[in-house]
């Protein structure tokens, strides 16, 4: 409105009465079960759902459902702006962080990060997300020029020894998930960083020692002499093996 002093635009005090708030959303996991996910609201229950996750001591299966239930509809009906691609982030971590059986999850959760990577706006050639337990990269690519996309993890524990690399394949175990190395192949790794180099682009992982015991030197060195000792006897034996065999041949 304008003022009668200064005949200057000023804002005048809002009227609420015909606004209808949002209702509180639940504070449980299982309470957001039948709340509906709108272009209007995906954002404050993504909020909503990070904030329910990291206060989670566990995750039951039916917490899990709920959870990726919804991220999967918000990931689908919103537009992914960075603020959002976090906070869905963050809850995927959080579901790695307190959950140990993720059983006929993990290709749905692929499948969210696969769509909002697909679906994500944000200004320049990339842009990161990273946890402690997932990373997400999406980056503009020029297709006419691209060979191929390296990446790495880089462990500050001692011990924390990358293992196994590849790609998730949602085909694989009968649409169980799985993990698939074609394509990819290990360019360096040792106890604390592994550097891997894949000729495509899909959801990829780097399998870890989660367990992060280390063997002490004196039982490193028994283990290693009683491999060694087997190798020797089972070496032995097959040659007795097919020395009678020769022999009755």
């Amino acid at each position: 409105k304008l003022t009668n002093d200064t005949d200057q635009a000023v804002w005048s005090e809002a009227d609420l009465e015909q606004c209808s708030s949002w209702p509180t959303l639940p504070d449980s996991i299982l309470g957001m079960e039948n709340i509906p996910v709108t272009t209007e609201n995906a954002e404050e229950i993504a909020r909503h759902m990070l904030i329910l996750t990291n206060q989670a001591l566990s995750l039951s299966p039916r917490d899990l459902e709920v959870v990726v239930t919804k991220m999967s509809a918000i990931v689908e009906m919103a537009t992914i702006y960075l603020p959002l691609a976090k906070d869905v982030v963050g809850i995927i971590n959080n579901i790695l962080n307190q959950t140990d059986d993720l059983t006929g999850f993990s290709v749905r959760i692929l499948q969210i990060m696969e769509t909002m990577g697909n679906n994500l706006e944000f200004m320049g050639t990339e842009v990161n997300i990273t946890t402690d337990t997932v990373s997400m990269a999406v980056v503009n690519i020029d297709f006419i020029h691209f060979w191929g996309i390296a990446f790495g993890v880089l462990s500050y524990i001692d011990g924390f020894i990358q293992q196994v690399m590849g790609d998730g394949d949602g085909q694989r175990v009968g649409g169980a998930g799985g993990w698939s190395s074609s394509g990819c192949e290990v360019v360096i790794s040792n106890s604390e960083y592994t550097t891997c180099y894949c000729n495509h682009l899909t959801h990829f992982g780097i399998l870890l020692n989660i367990s992060r015991k280390l063997i002490d030197p004196v039982h490193l060195w028994i283990l290693t002499i009683i491999s060694y000792i087997g190798c020797g006897i089972s070496s032995l034996f097959l040659g007795v093996i097919l020395l009678t065999y020769l022999a009755f041949e």
